[in-house]
């Protein structure tokens, strides 16, 4: 039986890929945490807040993200690919959201993101939360031209785009950071070959 009064700690996780001190001490991790506490707000009421408040980083969420993003010596980042795997409720979506915005203003010039999953409703549930982000926040507001699937920085060529799984429609693209939600329910591989092909930043 479980002592109540026993502290559970929520990190590290089961499985972890092992990243080094100075990989860590490298991280853009802090990067994202810190454009997500500051540009992010919660789009639902769950355990973690009221809907409209901002968000708060767990110390867990973090860690996370410090890992996600580790840099190797060459300044490159160690994970080309990310496999987030949690129990509802826990802010993957909301996290996803706030990676994703972070990616599109902080990223390079004409960057691509692309929230994907096996149908486009799906795929829309990230994007839908970081369309709200970006509606609740003046600062970001000004920047962007929101669409139905799309959200657009002119000033510097970027976009964030919805993708379903019919992998055959998307080979012209060039995306540098690619949101998979519900791997587990793709029908096949085709996407995510697609994306791993390309060699852009996946997190799952």
């Amino acid at each position: 039986m479980l002592d109540v009064k026993t502290e559970i700690s929520s990190w590290p996780p089961r499985w972890l890929t092992a990243v080094s001190d100075s990989q860590l001490a490298a991280s853009r991790g802090w990067e994202v945490s810190d454009f997500i506490d500051s540009m992010c707000i919660q789009t639902k009421d769950t355990v973690a807040g009221r809907s409209g408040q901002q968000i708060v980083l767990r110390g867990w969420q973090k860690d996370l993200l410090n890992n996600i993003f580790a840099v190797r010596d060459d300044g490159r980042l160690k994970h080309r690919t990310s496999l987030v795997g949690m129990p509802r409720k826990n802010g993957k979506s909301a996290i996803g959201s706030g990676i994703a915005l972070w990616g599109l203003f902080m990223g390079e010039n004409g960057s691509e993101i692309y929230s994907c999953a096996a149908d486009r409703d799906q795929a829309r549930i990230v994007f839908g939360d970081a369309k709200k982000m970006i509606e609740a926040e003046p600062e970001l507001l000004a920047q962007t031209k929101l669409y139905r699937d799309a959200i657009e920085i002119p000033s510097t060529g970027s976009v964030y785009r919805v993708l379903s799984s019919e992998a055959y429609t998307k080979e012209g693209l060039s995306p540098t950071l690619v949101i998979m939600d519900e791997l587990h329910a793709l029908p096949n591989r085709e996407l995510c070959n697609l994306v791993w092909v390309l060699d852009v930043n996946l997190y799952c």
